[in-house]
C-alpha cells in the first residue's frame, strides 16, 4: 500500500477534488408525516470534474486525481 504525500509540504493526510454534482432528492415520510428512518435511496446523483488533486493541508496542486485515486474504500485497522 503506498502512501501519497504532498510534494508542497510533505503532508500525508489525504487529498481532495473539487467536482460540480446535480441530481434529485427523493425524501421518504412514514404514514403520520414523520421522515422515515430508512433514507438509503434518497439521492440519485451525477458528478463531473474533480481531475485535479489537490492536499488537504496546504491546498496546493499534487497531481492528476485519475493516477492517485485507489477506487478502494477506506479500511479502518
Amino acid at each position: 500500500m503506498k502512501v501519497i504525500n504532498c510534494t508542497h509540504c510533505g503532508s500525508d493526510g489525504g487529498f481532495y477534488t473539487k467536482e460540480t454534482v446535480k441530481g434529485r432528492a427523493t425524501v421518504y415520510y412514514t404514514n403520520n408525516g414523520d421522515y422515515a428512518e430508512n433514507q438509503t435511496e434518497m439521492y440519485s446523483l451525477n458528478n463531473s470534474g474533480g481531475k485535479v488533486a489537490h492536499c488537504v493541508d496546504c491546498n496546493k496542486k499534487i497531481g492528476n486525481s485519475a493516477d492517485l485515486i485507489s477506487g478502494n474504500a477506506e479500511k479502518s485497522y
